[in-house]
């Protein structure tokens, strides 16, 4: 229950950035004229634009046409209906085990350029957020699934790396109490 509010708490404050973000972007459509401003107008001036900045690089245009944002418009759809895996048992060993499977199973079957990350990331959540146990068996399974790609099927050691990186931001997340869209980023990008 609580893990739920967090997401819409999550989503709320995502759609109130989305919105401030489409404000300051028809405010500031043309650069603005500091020339005949009084500095406390500038300096709200220039606060703006620095947080419009941030916003833009949070929310990259929809309408952009590269893989990495088709992939988290997809993603973001996915997410936005978001339901935690619900059981009894958190501290079991075959919860994370099943956690792990259905998200590299979701994965496969989306087919979504670069989404390898994000899926790393939301299996480690949730098996994190099974407790102790769950971040053991997670572990576990990512080391062995590392080891197959490294050794048998020689992937670059630069993507063992990242996902490793996705797989304890996934962890901390859960162990932190963020939500899932806190903690997973859809965009690849936020991977490197």
């Amino acid at each position: 229950m609580n893990n739920q509010f967090q997401q819409q708490m999550s989503l709320i404050r995502q759609n109130n950035e989305r919105k401030r973000l489409a404000e300051l972007q028809s405010k500031y459509q043309t650069a603005p004229d500091y020339t005949n401003m009084s500095l406390r107008d500038e300096l709200n001036t220039r606060y703006e634009i620095g947080e419009m900045n941030q916003l833009q690089q949070k929310y990259p245009p929809e309408n952009q046409t590269s893989y990495g944002n088709a992939t988290a418009k997809k993603l973001n759809d996915y997410i936005s209906n978001y339901q935690y895996p619900k059981g009894n048992v958190k501290t079991g060993l075959i919860a994370p085990v099943n956690d792990m499977l259905r998200n590299y199973n979701t994965m496969k079957t989306m087919q979504l350029k670069e989404s390898d990350p994000f899926f790393h990331c939301k299996a480690n959540y949730e098996a994190a957020s099974r407790g102790i146990y769950g971040t053991i068996v997670a572990n576990t399974i990512d080391l062995g699934k590392e080891i197959w790609d490294n050794v048998v099927k020689h992937r670059p050691i630069e993507d063992s790396f990242r996902d490793y990186r996705a797989n304890l931001r996934g962890q901390k997340g859960a162990w932190n109490n963020q939500s899932l869209q806190e903690t997973c980023p859809t965009h690849h990008k936020y991977y490197k």
